[in-house]
C-alpha cells in the first residue's frame, strides 16, 4: 500500500472523461472506485503480507483510518489489488484526506517503509460502474458469502470502437435476460489511464474449478449464439487481458459493495 495512494487521483480525475462522470452524478449515484495493484516479486510476497497486515493494524486502529474502507484480492504472480468505493468525485478529496490523517496518526510515512520497499511497481485507475452493460439475475445461483473466486477480463477497446463495444455487451445482457440465466457480471469503464477506452467485467465464482465448471454450463445453455457474441466483442477489441485471484479478507477493511463483487452474489 503505496504513499500515493490517492495523491494526485482527485486532481487526475476532474480532467478525466468529464461527460463519463457527469452522466453517472446527474443520475442516482452509481459507485466509483479507486483501484490500484501493488505488484511484487514472488520471492518477498510472504514478507509484503506480513509488513501490509501490520501496516492495516496500524492504520485501522486510528480514528481517520477507521473511516476508510477498501476491498483486497491477491493471485498468482504475486499482485495484490486493493479497490476503494466511492459515490462521487467529492469522495475522492474525503478519502485522500483521511488517509494521509490516518498516516500521521500512525506514526508518518515511515510506517509505509516497510511494505513499500517490497514492491516492484504500483498501477492504478479510477473506474466507474456501469449497470446499463451489466447483468443482475434475479435468481443468482450463489450466495455472496460463497463467491471468493474473482475474475477480471480487461477489454481494451480499439479507438473509436467504444460505442460498438458497449452495443455488444447490451446485447449479452439481452440473452442472458432472455434466458433467464443464474450467473451475472459488472461492468467498469476506466475514467483515467493511458489505455482507454478500456472496460473491466468483474465475475466471480466459488473457486476456479467452480467458475470453470459454471461456464461451460452457460456455454452449453446458451449455445453458439454466445460465442458469435464473444467474436463480434473481439472484433472491437485491441488488446483482452485476464486477471484471476481471490478476495483477501485479512488484507481487506471493508463493510460495502466493491469493484471485486458481482450481481449473482
Amino acid at each position: 500500500m503505496k504513499k500515493a495512494l490517492l495523491l494526485g487521483m482527485a486532481a487526475i480525475a476532474i480532467l478525466a472523461l468529464p461527460g463519463v462522470v457527469a452522466a453517472q452524478e446527474q443520475q442516482t449515484p452509481s459507485p466509483m472506485y479507486f483501484v490500484f495493484t501493488d505488484h511484487v516479486t514472488p520471492a518477498n510476497a510472504a514478507e509484503y503480507e506480513a509488513a501490509t497486515k501490520e501496516l492495516i493494524g496500524k492504520i485501522r486502529a486510528t480514528a481517520p483510518g477507521a473511516q476508510l474502507e477498501w476491498l483486497a484480492a491477491s493471485g498468482a504472480g504475486a499482485w495484490y489489488l486493493y479497490a476503494i468505493p466511492m459515490q462521487t468525485m467529492a469522495d475522492m478529496q474525503t478519502i485522500d484526506q483521511n488517509w494521509m490523517a490516518a498516516i500521521e496518526a500512525a506514526g508518518g510515512l515511515g510506517v509505509l517503509a516497510p511494505s513499500e520497499k517490497l514492491v516492484d511497481h504500483t498501477s492504478g485507475q479510477l473506474a466507474a460502474f456501469r449497470p446499463d452493460l451489466s447483468y443482475t439475475p434475479s435468481n443468482p445461483r450463489m450466495a455472496e458469502k460463497e463467491g471468493q473466486y474473482r475474475r477480471w477480463d480487461y477489454w481494451y477497446a480499439t479507438p473509436g470502437k467504444a460505442q460498438d463495444l458497449e452495443a455488444v455487451a447490451r446485447e449479452f445482457v439481452a440473452l442472458y435476460q432472455a434466458n433467464n440465466m443464474d450467473s451475472g457480471w459488472r461492468v467498469y469503464q476506466a475514467i483515467t489511464g493511458d489505455e482507454l477506452p478500456l472496460y473491466i467485467v468483474a465475475s466471480t465464482g466459488m473457486s476456479a474449478a467452480d467458475y470453470t465448471a459454471n461456464d461451460e454450463r452457460i456455454a452449453a445453455v446458451l449455445g453458439d449464439k454466445a460465442g458469435v457474441l464473444s467474436q463480434k466483442a473481439l472484433s472491437f477489441t485491441r488488446r483482452f487481458e485476464t486477471l484471476e485471484g481471490s478476495i483477501r479478507p485479512d488484507l481487506s477493511a471493508t463493510g460495502g459493495d466493491t469493484m471485486a463483487e458481482t450481481p449473482e452474489e
